[in-house]
């Protein structure tokens, strides 16, 4: 059972992390280094929030 809530606690993590981006002013690329994530990282962590 905490390896499910550990994944889940995860998921919610990169979500918040997607959500913050897509409320900020500026483009991914500009969110991504201000915030030390990997371009590819931020995406890859938006296409898996995608299939949730």
């Amino acid at each position: 059972m905490q390896l499910q809530e550990a994944k889940k606690q995860i998921k919610w993590q990169e979500w918040s992390q997607v959500l913050a981006c897509r409320n900020s002013e500026g483009s991914v690329k500009q969110w991504c280094e201000q915030n030390g994530i990997h371009i590819k990282t931020y995406y890859y962590r938006l296409q898996v929030v995608r299939e949730c």
